[in-house]
């Protein structure tokens, strides 16, 4: 008996794999910081608010360590006020390192000098972290979590050579890559001194460089793909130190010998964009050379140059009758912000603290809302002054990663309106 015909089924199509990749596809390694939005990706603002959370915690740790246990922390002869607390605990956390009369470094105890370096390590390394992860988005920048972890292990071991006694200690190794600028030494750094230019120095490059900008600054030299935002970040920076050093040169040229000059205009020129710790006095230098090193603070560390860095393109852009980038806007306003955040810091120490002449005023409110912490001498504020410089700080730290996150916003609208 013959069997009935069967008309051949139509293939029915292989149900979706979920616990393998499709034929041919690798193996995903790493989830890289700039992937496009999904549920378990957080708002750019929420990684924000996550930021200001921890650094608010670590300001509350030291002002408690400071207040209520001084005698764990300080010698006998320095007394933490309120005030001189939260001071002391905000100069530490956004690595600001004013140095100030009522306590130098040599008057906390062991105990005090790790609880310093310590909350500038923490406060510096969740800057780097987050502030990374809101750059990357912000830029476009594919890195993975795994590279942005060795690059910022990368930065705190470059720390341990030098923390020998032979060459800066623990402490100044330390104070060096969280450009906290200060330091256990008794006497200032010289501007030919060795452990300066060989220790100090590279290590506050490497730290206020931060990991993004490391792995960028490498992938550049392997001839690897970085997004235009960050390769001019880091052009603009190589060119502000040369053409500063060289300006120095002839303003230095009279006090130093031609040796002492060429690595005295060095220092000085990196040493205004974030490590603000002693060379010399600040006082004798001549006055051009003071007001150079002004204009260095007022470019601020790395983060503070991305605005700028972005104004200049859109100016290109548009003289090219070219599109300016979407974020040119974020940055106006950053600019805007941190000029106003200055002359409000200004406006409160001539009010406070009259016995500061107006241009040492404005040298400290843009020393301390640009993080650096340098100043002609340690500081001996009103409870006033210091509060708003307290202020000034903290909204220093903040400002840079507020503005990344709302550059990182606009960035990822608009590329989902292109899409």
């Amino acid at each position: 008996m013959a069997r009935p015909h069967r008309q051949p089924s139509e293939p029915s199509e292989p149900s979706p794999r979920t616990d393998a990749p499709a034929s041919g596809a690798p193996l995903p390694v790493a989830v890289p910081l700039n992937a496009a939005p999904g549920p378990a990706r957080e708002h750019p603002l929420d990684t924000l608010g996550t930021l200001a959370c921890i650094l608010i915690v670590l300001i509350t740790i030291g002002f408690v360590c400071l207040r209520m246990f001084p005698g764990a922390f300080l010698t006998g002869s320095a007394n933490a006020t309120v005030g001189r607390a939260f001071f002391t605990s905000i100069n530490a956390v956004t690595s600001t390192g004013f140095a100030q009369t009522w306590c130098a470094v040599s008057e906390y105890t062991l105990a005090g000098q790790i609880l310093i370096a310590s909350l500038a390590i923490v406060g510096t390394g969740v800057t780097w972290l987050g502030g990374g992860v809101l750059l990357c988005r912000a830029a476009k920048f594919r890195v993975a979590w795994k590279e942005l972890f060795i690059a910022t292990g990368v930065i705190l071991v470059l720390a341990v050579p030098a923390s020998i006694p032979a060459a800066l200690g623990w402490f100044d190794a330390a104070s060096a890559v969280t450009g906290l600028g200060l330091t256990a030494f008794t006497t200032p750094y010289t501007p030919a001194q060795q452990s300066l230019h060989f220790a100090a120095l590279p290590l506050f490059v490497a730290g206020a460089l931060g990991p993004v900008l490391l792995i960028a600054a490498v992938r550049l030299f392997r001839r690897r793909g970085v997004p235009e935002l960050l390769l001019l970040t880091l052009a603009f920076l190589a060119a502000s130190y040369a053409i500063s050093a060289v300006v120095l040169m002839p303003m230095l040229g009279s006090k130093y010998s031609v040796p002492q000059t060429l690595a005295a205009s060095s220092a000085f020129a990196l040493n205004a964009r974030g490590l603000g710790t002693a060379i010399g006095q600040l006082s004798d230098l001549p006055p051009p050379a003071v007001w150079v090193q002004f204009a260095l603070m007022l470019i601020g560390r790395p983060l503070n140059a991305i605005p700028i860095v972005l104004v200049l393109l859109a100016g290109h852009r548009l003289v090219r009758n070219q599109l300016a980038p979407r974020t040119a806007g974020v940055a106006i306003a950053w600019i805007m912000f941190h000029l106003a955040l200055v002359f409000a810091t200004v406006v409160v120490l001539a009010i406070s603290d009259r016995q500061l002449s107006p241009d040492r005023a404005l040298f400290i409110a843009v020393s301390s809302v640009g993080n650096i912490g340098l100043s002609h001498d340690p500081l001996s504020l009103s409870p006033i002054g210091a509060g708003a410089l307290s202020v000034a700080m903290a909204l220093g730290q903040l400002l840079p990663l507020t503005m990344l996150a709302w550059m990182a916003r606009v960035a990822e609208q608009s590329a989902d309106e292109a899409e």
